[in-house]
């Protein structure tokens, strides 16, 4: 497990240098946004949270059901840097989501348990405007 781990491509802390928010392009090429793949998070949202969860992205991935081990192996690839933290951490989640239809579902009461109701409207709102 560890080895899988250690063998992921990781998030480049430089990628995301700009604390204005999230871009409006997708921030990593290995990103599929939801025109071409329903079962995935859109880009815009992975951007989204992961820029704006802060220092919360540890409770946050927790509340994703991502173990201890995972969240200190991402906090060492990234450099203590929270967009990368978090950004890995929803890749991890995505990639580890066995019902894919719940995915969306479960990134909502993820961000509700982390207590960032905030951020859980901005992406309540973008789903609905999607569909």
């Amino acid at each position: 497990m560890l080895a899988r781990l250690s063998n992921r491509r990781t998030v480049d802390p430089g990628d995301y240098s700009n604390n204005n928010g999230p871009r409006n392009t997708p921030p990593h090429s290995s990103t599929q946004d939801t025109s071409s793949n329903n079962n995935a998070l859109p880009a815009y949202v992975l951007d989204l949270v992961s820029c704006e969860i802060g220092i919360k992205w540890r409770e946050f991935a927790r509340k994703l059901c991502l173990r201890e081990g995972d969240l200190n192996i991402i906090e060492n690839n990234c450099r203590n840097n929270f967009k990368s933290c978090a950004y890995e951490s929803l890749v991890l989640f995505q990639s580890r989501s066995i019902n894919k239809q719940n995915m969306r579902r479960d990134l909502l009461q993820a961000l509700g348990k982390a207590r960032r109701k905030d951020l859980q409207d901005k992406v309540e709102e973008y789903f609905a405007n999607m569909d």
